[in-house]
């Protein structure tokens, strides 16, 4: 009998390790949580590997992936840009159902939103100052909407000049606030300054208005 005992232990243990190898194939499906700023954005989730398309929702919402698999996300709204996330070994597999998928917002900057904001941080001065508006676009009039309204804000000014933590108030009509948010999320400002050095400009408060063109 002890003669059998060591081939019967190792074919055990070669087992053991096939088993341990396959764990990861053989994993079940895991969530993704897709969030933006602001919400309601379309997210299509496609596998890079055939492009096909796994799923289409509106933030926030969420998805389930399978692992050893490559997705990119698509978003379908002004402002944002494709992502794309791997999923291919065990370390990131494993971190799935932490994962908060925020879209990047790219703040691109026209040439008169450049050259506005170089100016006004030129005027700028040595005295201690609080934050100033340089560049906000108008936001875009919500489709098939037949009067104005306005939406209000906080946030805060970052050291420099962009806008973060912006949070709603109150709207005249929900259907403001998206493109109400995005207008400031996108905004431009010189930083506040104190002792001639930029800082934090914290609890600001704005009003984003929108106005009906007169037909």
């Amino acid at each position: 009998m002890p003669v059998f005992r060591l081939p019967l232990l190792l074919i055990f243990l070669a087992l053991l390790t096939t088993t341990s190898s396959t764990a990861f194939a053989a994993s079940k499906k895991k969530t993704l949580i897709l969030k933006s700023d602001p919400p309601r954005a379309l997210v299509t989730l496609r596998r890079t590997q055939d492009d096909k398309k796994i799923k289409q929702c509106k933030t926030p919402c969420k998805v389930k992936v399978k692992n050893k698999y490559a997705y990119r996300l698509s978003y379908l709204k002004t402002g944002y840009g494709d992502r794309t996330i791997y999923l291919d070994d065990n370390s990131k597999w494993s971190l799935v159902d932490d994962i908060l998928i925020e879209l990047p917002l790219r703040r691109y900057k026209s040439d008169r939103q450049i050259a506005a904001c170089e100016r006004a941080n030129r005027e700028v001065g040595t005295e201690d100052q609080l934050s100033k508006l340089c560049w906000i676009k108008p936001p875009n009039m919500p489709h098939k909407v037949k009067i104005g309204g306005h939406c209000k804000f906080t946030y805060d000014v970052s050291v420099i000049g962009d806008t973060e933590n912006v949070k709603l108030v109150s709207c005249s009509d929900n259907i403001f606030e998206d493109n109400a948010r995005l207008s400031l999320l996108k905004a431009e400002f010189t930083p506040k300054q104190v002792n001639n050095i930029p800082v934090a400009h914290i609890g600001k408060e704005m009003t984003i208005r929108f106005r009906k063109n007169a037909p």
